[in-house]
């Protein structure tokens, strides 16, 4: 079986089992779609960065509070 095919198969069967409507003429979009984030994720998991060296970004909420990390609320 050809790796599209395989793909394909693997949408189809995941989009079921999540009741997610993919209509076939979507399908080659959503596969394009979900390999360019594949190639994305392996650039990142690829990028030399300690995960000691990672610090965690801030977190604004809606009420306009920002939290930053170590911060108690």
């Amino acid at each position: 079986m050809k790796i599209e095919e395989t793909q394909l198969q693997y949408l189809l069967t995941l989009s079921s089992e999540m009741g997610l409507e993919i209509k076939e003429e979507w399908t080659d979009g959503v596969l394009a779609h979900l390999q360019n984030a594949r190639r994305m994720a392996n650039i990142l998991y690829q990028a030399p960065i300690d995960n000691n060296d990672l610090a965690l970004a801030n977190i604004f909420r809606a009420d306009g509070l920002v939290v930053t990390e170590g911060s108690k609320k």
